[in-house]
């Protein structure tokens, strides 16, 4: 959950003195593609993050729930109390609060679906029981190591030698208009349906997945991870909390993933990377136009950021 999105501190290591890059992270490209502006403002101006809003927390205090019932159960090392603070913002701590209240439902929810149990099934086919979370990691993708890229898988573990990447998501909490699952999941709690149109088959202890590997919608995220990790090949998993007009549901998602699928991927990381390196941040202007532009973001007396 949180692997999309990384920490102040993280953020604050992303971007050395001299307005090099030290890593991308997902969410960093993924704002770089859709809002140019907002990545300046993000990374190159003195702006502090905005705080955790409440459907953040909502997502962060069931995700910390999970991982805490999945590590601890499994016997494995894991700082609950440490875990807890970093994933959920001193505000929205509170056990009567809105976060909690909500985080508790959802979690609750996963348990009584179904999905929980059939989660533990999943996890413990690992090879030699070993699951990892939270963990960052770093690695190099291109020959000279001048481009790294960084992320925070929520989960991973192998079976057989062959990856999984397992992530959470909540969405629909307190929002205004309902939100729709995910495309192509291959499994639904409690009613263990799959979205229409899915073309599922079975791969070995995995069980289903879905047939189509362009309909995952979080690819990228965890394309970048299976990277980092030098996975060739490898599964794919969301499990994804929705708050639909039947209440909540969890749609999941699996499927595998080739390395081919991910080169179009690398490309534009790397493409990000040359760019910030040339300091050539609107690339649709030219570099004079575009330091200009940025200048005018930071304004007169900004500070670069080191992020």
């Amino acid at each position: 959950m949180q692997s999309s999105e990384p920490s102040n501190r993280a953020m604050s290591r992303a971007l050395n003195a001299r307005g090099e890059l030290n890593y991308i992270s997902p969410s960093s490209l993924g704002l770089w593609q859709k809002d140019r502006d907002g990545w300046v403002m993000r990374y190159m101006t003195a702006r502090e993050r905005e705080p955790q809003t409440l459907a953040m927390g909502i997502g962060s205090w069931f995700d910390w729930r999970v991982k805490s019932g999945l590590m601890l159960g499994m016997g494995l090392d894991w700082d609950a109390s440490g875990e807890f603070e970093a994933a959920v913002e001193p505000h929205n701590r509170l056990s009567d609060g809105v976060v909690a209240g909500w985080g508790e439902k959802v979690w609750q929810h996963y348990v009584s679906s179904g999905a929980w149990a059939t989660l533990l099934e999943l996890v413990r086919l690992s090879d030699g029981g070993i699951i990892r979370a939270e963990k960052e990691l770093r690695g190099p993708i291109t020959g000279d190591g001048r481009v790294v890229l960084m992320g925070k898988p929520d989960l991973w573990f192998e079976v057989d030698g062959v990856g999984v990447i397992l992530d959470w998501k909540v969405n629909g909490m307190l929002s205004r208009s309902m939100i729709s699952p995910g495309k192509g999941y291959i499994d639904a709690f409690p009613d263990r349906g799959l979205h229409r149109g899915t073309t599922p088959r079975v791969e070995g202890k995995l069980g289903w997945v879905c047939g189509h590997r362009d309909w995952f919608g979080w690819r990228d995220q965890t394309d970048t991870y299976a990277e980092i990790l030098r996975y060739p090949g490898y599964y794919a998993m969301v499990d994804q909390v929705v708050l639909t007009r039947g209440g909540l549901r969890v749609c999941r998602s699996k499927v595998w993933r080739e390395r081919e699928d991910r080169l179009e991927l690398l490309d534009e990381y790397i493409g990000m990377w040359e760019a910030v390196a040339r300091g050539h941040i609107y690339t649709d202007l030219s570099l004079e136009e575009s330091q200009e532009r940025v200048a005018t973001m930071r304004g007169p007396t900004a500070e670069s950021k080191l992020i």
